[in-house]
């Protein structure tokens, strides 16, 4: 099943319903993620691109490979936070020759200078640190631990669609739920070039392959 057939194949009911119809569905032989899809009503003649990043309060599993561009001397301090690659122009130089693969990209504010190189690479795959997203920060180590834990980064396409992944079918139902009301509250907080809250047209839940449910909020 596709996104689009998932979309319009949907059932209206309320949140705590559409968790155990989803966890009590036909079971795949791999563990499904479950995913929380938000509808903003778009004005596209203005920019309102909404890209920033939350701290779940449980997390999700995404596996998050990670790269810090760090100086030489917090290189093994980095990794042993969580860093999957870790440094400065060793990692700048794998990155261009592409022998590394990673989703997911922080550096300290003081070097962001260097790596702006990496704009035409990291910028198509949207792993261009920001501010925005947390990537470009002063204190690394708590930054790393953030990111491969519980931070996740959003962002909306054209359309005014934000795909989020909450958890997966095997979590706690009560974790997937904190973890929905929290990201609904958060994005109802954001405010778009004029100041104003976005208007929130709909919000769905599913699993990878499963039925999309629209929520009652």
């Amino acid at each position: 099943m596709n996104k689009k057939d998932k979309v319009l194949n949907k059932t209206e009911c309320k949140l705590d319903e559409a968790i155990e119809n989803i966890k009590s569905s036909k079971k795949r032989k791999f563990i499904e993620s479950l995913d929380m899809q938000i509808s903003l009503d778009f004005n596209q003649k203005s920019d309102q691109v909404i890209k920033n990043s939350l701290i779940l309060p449980h997390s999700n599993d995404k596996k998050i490979i990670l790269v810090a561009f760090v100086e030489k001397e917090f290189v093994e301090e980095a990794k042993n936070q969580g860093a999957d690659f870790a440094g400065l122009e060793d990692i700048i130089e794998k990155v261009q020759n592409k022998t590394i693969k990673f989703n997911r990209v922080i550096v300290k504010s003081n070097l962001f200078s260097q790596i702006t190189k990496l704009a035409k690479i990291l910028g198509p795959k949207d792993l261009m640190p920001s501010l925005k997203t947390k990537t470009v920060v002063d204190n690394i180590f708590d930054s790393i631990k953030e990111h491969k834990s519980k931070r996740i980064i959003f962002k909306s396409d054209k359309n005014g669609n934000i795909g989020i992944k909450l958890g997966k079918t095997d979590h706690d139902s009560k974790n997937i739920k904190e973890n929905f009301i929290f990201v609904l509250e958060s994005i109802k907080k954001i405010k778009n070039s004029f100041n104003k809250s976005f208007l929130i047209k709909n919000v769905y839940l599913s699993s990878t392959m499963g039925k999309s449910f629209k929520i009652t909020i």
